[in-house]
């Protein structure tokens, strides 16, 4: 039996572009069974768009208006909780998906059944859809970032099951697809589509404005830049608090993973979880090292720094270039 597909989409105040959007779900060529919508409190006439697209939308659609604004992350989790589907798809109100899209997807959770999550690239265009020649994923290994960096929400689908081991997000979350895909790539069950599936609409009003989704392609002097201006931003901040939020997060993944064991077991996910859970740890011990060098006079600093590259504590993370981080921060 083919699987029923829903998309949860988050909206507020998305009305501008939000109709392209609900007409690029009509033009599937493998259309979805249910959209579900949670609105946080629009005011420029969003819902009542939305309104009018149930009355004569191919499939159902359920809208739900919150009592009071949940922000981004509680505003998506809400919609995820209330789909019905066996694959769900997250979906912003302002990108436009190619009509292969779902069925694309699909096919890639057909030839893996051990992904419990499928994330598609997407083509990084202006506000009127023109393309600027660059993808995400093309970004991202343009930085020489590994491929686990790429966790766009928009791009995202899950099967059923990973619901009911993400879901809820914990408190304190960077962001709900940096929870939702982060976590499944930290337990190896993402597969990657690295064909296009979709215009991601960058505008002055989008919610990631990073680097990976910029319109210009990243060449090598670009990426020398960047990482040079993040360098020189990090030692003029809080560079405690920068450490402070990475702890956070791998603490609320070796949480869940342990609160989420007897489920993960019966997935056959035991040997990812056991893996995580050490790399978690090892990465941790060098975070908090790496914490304390960075109010460490530059002597002291550099001598923490050739102590953590000989023991392998940078092995999990970028080698020499998150050692020469440390050294100039």
């Amino acid at each position: 039996m083919a699987p029923s597909i829903s998309v949860a989409l988050a909206t507020y105040n998305g009305r501008a572009y939000l109709g392209e959007q609900l007409a690029s779900l009509v033009a599937q060529n493998r259309r979805p069974d249910e959209l579900v919508v949670c609105d946080d409190g629009s005011t420029d006439g969003t819902v009542d768009l939305l309104e009018e697209f149930a009355r004569t939308a191919p499939f159902r659609v359920r809208i739900h208006r919150n009592e009071r604004n949940l922000g981004m992350i509680r505003n998506f989790e809400q919609a995820l909780s209330l789909c019905e589907g066996d694959i769900i798809f997250l979906s912003d109100q302002d990108d436009v998906w190619l009509p292969e899209k779902i069925s694309d997807v699909l096919k890639v959770f057909e030839e893996t059944p051990g992904a419990l999550a499928v994330i598609n690239d997407k083509l990084i265009a202006d506000e009127n859809l023109v393309p600027t020649g660059a993808t995400m994923l093309g970004n991202i290994r343009g930085f020489g970032s590994p491929d686990n960096n790429f966790v766009a929400g928009c791009c995202s689908a899950f099967r059923r099951e990973w619901l009911g081991i993400a879901l809820p997000i914990p408190d304190g979350a960077i962001a709900h697809d940096t929870w939702l895909v982060g976590l499944a790539h930290r337990l190896g069950v993402v597969s990657i589509s690295e064909r296009p599936l979709q215009y991601y609409r960058r505008h002055s009003a989008n919610a990631s404005q990073n680097a990976y989704s910029d319109g210009r392609r990243v060449g090598l002097v670009r990426r020398l830049a960047i990482e040079t201006g993040a360098i020189l931003k990090r030692s003029k901040g809080d560079t405690g608090a920068y450490w402070q939020g990475f702890l956070a997060s791998n603490q609320a993944e070796a949480r869940r993973i342990g609160e989420r064991r007897d489920d993960l077991d019966r997935l056959g996910l035991a040997a990812q979880a056991d893996a995580a859970v050490d790399l978690l740890r090892r990465q941790s011990e060098t975070m908090a090292a790496r914490r304390r060098l960075s109010t460490a006079p530059l002597a002291r600093r550099a001598a923490g720094v050739w102590k953590l590259w000989r023991s392998g504590g940078y092995a999990p993370f970028s080698g020499w270039k998150s050692a020469l981080k440390d050294l100039l921060q």
